[in-house]
């Protein structure tokens, strides 16, 4: 065998185990971009259904007599922050 061959040889081997790395990582990245979009949507169906107590506790803020709202209040006041929380980060986050 002559050194050129010996070369195209070693180097064809690290050639193609670098492609095997680069598959390896791209496969790790495509696992963790579902693994992303799995907990956005979980984080969605949470935040729909947390929205969606905001948004009752709210109607009844707006219906009850002056005696149960200053309790309400604090309950839609807790709740706003709570969801505002995500949405500010969420934000700030994108500049």
């Amino acid at each position: 065998m002559s050194l050129k061959e010996a070369y195209v040889q070693k180097m064809e081997a690290q050639i193609n185990q670098l492609g095997s790395k680069f598959q390896n990582l791209k496969a790790k990245a495509s696992e963790k971009i579902a693994d992303g979009k799995i907990q956005m949507e979980k984080g969605k169906e949470s935040g729909k259904s947390e929205f969606d107590v905001l948004k009752a506790k709210f109607d009844e803020l707006k219906a009850a007599g002056e005696d149960k709202f200053e309790a309400l209040k604090e309950t839609v006041e807790k709740k706003f922050a709570e969801l505002s929380k995500p949405a500010k980060k969420s934000t700030e986050t994108r500049v």
